[in-house]
């Protein structure tokens, strides 16, 4: 394809450095159903130039994974995962889909976006859009430049530890048990950094949930400080220290902030240690990304025969796939790449260029000694 002008610059660069998509052999996608759940115009009706109007199709995507098939191994505790009566691991997630409405005006391309903390900056990268994901409001297609030369756009749901709200896209992943169904525990590690003095702070990170606790690991959580990242730490003793937040003048009690006696203080590292439970298959995200590329990329319908929308009105399967993602989002792609998770039962859905997927990781923290499992 030619990219021509500023625009087309960048997007030529961030296409040709993150994501090539494309096909092989002929195995089905583990997309079971695709559960259509608002069809609508985009932008009122708005014509992108010749291409014309476009719609916005909003759902969930229904996910089937057989953990015994060698394209699933790379994900950890997928074994431990529940199954279903059929021995498959099954998932849910948000998606939506911008496709020309006239499907013949499409440019053979499905744009895909890994979302940031599940927010979609696509527009606000490419079209000079505002950061928001209500794509109901006037401004949310910026100039139309993406949309004007007819490419399809998809995001879905991958990251499981983002909180609800805003339009950010969810998905529900099968929490892993030991083999006899008791839950699984471990050590999980949280970094703190404030920049003004502070008598409480959260420790969750940007639109995070956490793990949750195991069973009395409140009591004997431990709040260590130092003063670079590989410094010394200092324990500082669990009297002086809590589960809480300052909020006006008060005391709240958080199981999401700490509350230091002392202060919270700026240019030193905190980091908090508990032990965990209930960890989910996060790997399962990513599978998600692979899964939901390629049941648009290639299936005509899913298992209980609903359309693939994008052959709806003229429309045919895209002719290739592109992915990009910014800082977290990117390093998603990478690990793709890295765990082999870019190839769909022997069909390669991308190359382009991690993100850890291991038991009790962060999705949402940076890649890091601090924040790795302790």
């Amino acid at each position: 394809m030619v990219f021509s002008g500023s625009k087309g610059a960048l997007l030529g660069l961030v296409l040709g450095t993150a994501a090539a998509w494309g096909a092989a052999s002929p195995a089905l996608a583990e997309v079971e159903r695709i559960e259509i759940l608002e069809r609508s115009p985009l932008a009122g009706g708005k014509n992108f130039g010749a291409v014309g109007a476009y719609e916005k199709i909003v759902g969930r995507l229904h996910y089937a994974v057989d953990p015994r098939d060698a394209a699933n191994a790379p994900i950890t505790d997928i074994a431990l995962a529940p199954r279903d009566e059929q021995g498959r691991v099954t998932f849910a997630g948000d998606f939506v889909l911008l496709r020309p409405k006239d499907g013949g005006k499409a440019n053979g391309s499905l744009l895909y976006e890994v979302d940031n903390r599940g927010n979609a900056w696509l527009f606000n990268l490419f079209d000079d859009a505002p950061l928001q994901n209500d794509l109901a409001l006037a401004n949310a297609t910026g100039d139309g430049w993406l949309l004007d030369r007819g490419y399809s756009i998809l995001w879905s749901g991958w990251n499981w530890d983002v909180v609800p709200g805003k339009d950010r896209h969810q998905i529900d992943l099968p929490v892993a048990t030991q083999p006899d169904g008791k839950p699984i525990t471990g050590k999980v590690g949280y970094e703190i950094v404030v920049n003004a003095p502070a008598k409480s702070a959260s420790y969750l990170g940007i639109l995070a949930k956490g793990y949750p606790f195991a069973e009395g690991a409140r009591e004997i959580a431990e709040l260590t400080v130092r003063d670079a990242p590989d410094g010394s730490r200092t324990i500082i003793p669990r009297t002086d220290w809590r589960f809480a937040r300052a909020e006006d003048g008060k005391i709240v009690d958080d199981p999401s902030s700490v509350y230091v006696e002392a202060g919270l203080e700026p240019g030193r590292l905190y980091e908090l240690t508990y032990i965990a439970q209930d960890p989910q298959v996060i790997g399962l995200g990513l599978a998600a990304i692979r899964d939901s590329l390629s049941f648009f990329r290639f299936e005509a319908a899913d298992a209980k025969g609903t359309a693939n929308p994008l052959l709806a009105d003229g429309g045919s399967l895209p002719k290739r796939n592109l992915a990009f993602g910014i800082s977290q989002s990117g390093r998603a792609i990478q690990t793709l790449l890295l765990n082999g998770l870019h190839v769909d039962s022997g069909r390669s859905l991308h190359s382009c260029r991690g993100r850890r997927q291991g038991r009790f990781q962060h999705p949402l923290r940076p890649d890091h000694a601090p924040f790795q499992p302790v």
